[in-house]
């Protein structure tokens, strides 16, 4: 099959473009030797199948690259022989992206240029006469709009052509490299591009839109709030729409799988244990994995909106000076920002910054940014504490890690990298009217992707757990999570240890969450729910009844309506009136002192460790000695967070206890940290990889 290469600097459509041709025909992994995302599709060009292949974005072709990605495109493009090659231009950002074009001519590959965004120029005051850029570069110019699909049967033309020429020999009149770039009187050559470029173009001289919202968006007194609001609104959304639709996946499916199951099963006098595996096992994890759907969804739904919109790049530039404060430059925000969807590609985004100890920095701190496997449990415990201000509780908790990354950044430039900051230049697109097709398609493959890997690992670990928990002490099958099984004993001789974070003895649920967290994030929810729904199951074990199932579909669907209401502030039919009725219904709510207990829970999830996979891209991109750092550090500084934000709500009725826990533990925590930076100093970072770009 051929091989097409998609090359582009950032944020000139490239990906859109590649979604567009592509559709769903596409595959992800990583390049050989690094953990850059591979994604390779395919489509038709004629009536022939080709493999399209989407390079990172790069600005130009060089020889000492800067970033991975940069290496990653430059390698490629110099080893590989694609049969032909689709650049792709801002057409309102022509002149800056010009560079590629010799560079790629050069190659010898049949070169296709996609101009792209021509819908766009008239908005930014800009007209373009395509004229004499056409006679240089050849008919292989084409213009698109990858966002609204038009000039994609013209490219496909354009791309049948040049695969053809590419098995043609070279003939008089076209570059010497035979490029496949149409006719060309003389080779490429920069300063005679770009002059044909600036006698193409002509701007209007009226202030762009962009520089309109700009005006507002990136003024001095108003950019901070603006981002702070815009963060808000994203969570807000994220928590309080995408909770309309959990309890119609937790209803419909708990009846029609989880208690559908159980009363098959028991109808046809299956054993306990094939109860517990397929009802409580299987049938559970399917239907906790479908309420991830709607919030997630949702989280990454605003998400890719803001990105295509073009305000998460400014999103950059207006935190960059509060970002160099702590030793930073903006680009690190894109990588943090990365790191609310998952901590492993945030991890590995690092790569892309060229300071070492920005790119150390940033993995240090990126495991505290609340990824959406720990939404999932900020959803689930705090539909059971805080029903009225979830979205609240769950903000708080996005900006709690956020201060404690930036408070860790600040540490780690007092203590270890000093004060140097090198400069850093941002380049922001154009605002865009995001296009909703590309805003669900982008948002559709995030989510299949999470999904995809969250739900065999959350799969594997409720079937485990259930089963564990249905094994009694003495051996027999019962309910699983019942509190006399071998699950709940283990859970009962580590509980005492997070008694100082407000987890009583009698809660060993939570601690058994929080040791399957290690693991995997997202399968806390799914070992808590298991254990406390069925520890209440426990105490009411009885002929198994068959559901009905008709009036729990109509209930699920009468859910959303109910929801809805109530978030806008309508109350809901008095028999109706619950968000995530399973989870008010279950023994969580009793078990925790209180709903600042609760919190201090969740901010103790927040911050403890990040998940096994999160772990070991650390370890490769920093190597063992920075991830054993970064890890005792996360342990250490959650007990200390959760267990003095406990001790802060009992001084008034422990006040010598409360007030002693606080600076002994300040005290540990502070001597431990100066320990672990002398021993880094001394041994000259120890083990750890600077990456070499080279």
């Amino acid at each position: 099959m051929k091989q097409i290469a998609l090359v582009g600097s950032p944020n000139c459509g490239k990906t859109t473009l590649f979604n567009v041709l592509t559709k769903s025909n596409q595959r992800t992994g990583n390049w050989a030797g690094v953990t850059v995302e591979q994604k390779i599709g395919e489509f038709k060009v004629g009536n022939e199948k080709v493999e399209l292949i989407d390079l990172p974005g790069v600005h130009m072709l060089t020889d000492c690259p800067l970033s991975i990605d940069a290496k990653v495109t430059n390698d490629y493009l110099r080893t590989a022989s694609p049969d032909a090659i689709i650049l792709v231009l801002d057409a309102t950002q022509l002149r800056r992206q010009a560079e590629l074009i010799p560079q790629l001519a050069a190659t010898g590959r049949p070169l296709v240029i996609a101009l792209n965004m021509m819908d766009a120029l008239a908005d930014h005051g800009i007209q373009l006469d395509l004229t004499e850029l056409k006679a240089l570069l050849g008919s292989r110019l084409v213009q698109i709009s990858a966002a609204k699909h038009t000039g994609i049967n013209d490219l496909n033309h354009a791309l049948e052509q040049a695969l053809t020429a590419s098995l043609a020999p070279a003939t008089d009149g076209n570059c010497d490299t035979d490029c496949g770039c149409g006719p060309v009187t003389q080779p490429l050559s920069q300063e005679g591009l770009i002059a044909v470029i600036d006698r193409a173009t002509r701007f209007t001289g009226e202030a762009t839109l962009t520089e309109k919202i700009d005006r507002w968006l990136l003024h001095p007194a108003l950019a901070i709030p603006s981002f702070l609001f815009v963060m808000y609104l994203l969570f807000m959304i994220s928590v309080e729409v995408g909770s309309i639709f959990i309890d119609f996946f937790d209803i419909w499916l708990g009846s029609w799988i989880v208690e559908g199951a159980r009363w098959a099963l028991a109808s046809a006098g299956a054993p306990a244990w094939l109860i517990a595996f397929l009802a409580d096992g299987v049938g559970a994890g399917i239907q906790l994995i479908a309420t991830f759907i709607p919030v997630i969804g949702a989280l990454y739904l605003c998400m890719s909106w803001l990105e295509d919109s073009g305000y998460l790049a400014r999103a950059a530039f207006v935190i960059d000076g509060v970002m160099s404060r702590i030793g930073l430059p903006g680009q690190a925000f894109i990588p943090l920002i990365v790191g609310f969807g998952c901590n492993v590609p945030s991890v590995m985004a690092a790569r892309s910054l060229n300071s070492t100890s920005a790119r150390l920095t940033t993995i240090f701190i990126a495991p505290f940014m609340s990824c959406s496997a720990r939404l999932s449990v900020y959803v689930f415990v705090g539909s059971a504490f805080f029903p009225e201000h979830s979205g609240l509780a769950i903000f708080a908790l996005y900006l709690l890690g956020i201060l404690v990354a930036v408070g860790s950044a600040w540490l780690l430039r007092k203590t270890l990298f000093g004060r140097y900051h090198e400069p850093s230049i941002l380049e922001m697109p154009s605002y865009r009217r995001p296009v909703w097709r590309n805003v669900f398609t982008q948002a559709g493959h995030r989510l299949y992707s999470f999904m995809m890997r969250a739900g065999k690992r959350i799969m594997a670990v409720v079937i485990v757990l259930s089963c564990l928990g249905a094994v009694k002490t003495d051996g027999s099958w019962g309910a699983p999570g019942s509190s006399d099984s071998a699950l709940a004993w283990i859970g009962k001789q580590l509980t005492p240890a997070l008694t100082p974070i407000g987890i009583g003895e009698d809660n060993w649920q939570a601690t058994l969450g929080l040791f399957s967290g290690l693991f995997a994030k997202e399968v806390m929810v799914g070992t808590i729910q298991t254990l406390y729904t069925n520890e209440e199951a426990d105490t009411n074990e009885g002929p198994v009844e068959m559901p009905d199932f008709m009036g729990d579909l109509a209930g699920a669907f009468g859910s959303i309506a109910d929801n809805g209401k109530a978030l806008v502030g309508i109350e809901a039919e008095e028999e109706d009136d619950s968000s995530l009725s399973l989870i008010k219904d279950s023994p969580i709510a009793s078990l925790f002192p209180s709903a600042w207990a609760a919190f201090c829970f969740l901010a103790f999830v927040l911050l403890y460790a990040p998940c096994v996979a999160t772990l070991g891209a650390m370890q490769r991109e920093a190597g063992s000695g920075w991830l054993r750092f970064s890890l005792i550090w996360s342990l250490m500084l959650s007990y200390w967070i959760a267990s003095n934000l406990w001790q802060m709500s009992q001084v008034m009725s422990q006040p010598v206890y409360s007030i002693s826990w606080l600076v002994i533990s300040t005290a540990i925590l502070a001597g431990v940290y100066a320990l672990i930076v002398r021993r880094v100093r001394d041994k000259h970072l120890g083990e750890i990889q600077v990456v070499n770009l080279s």
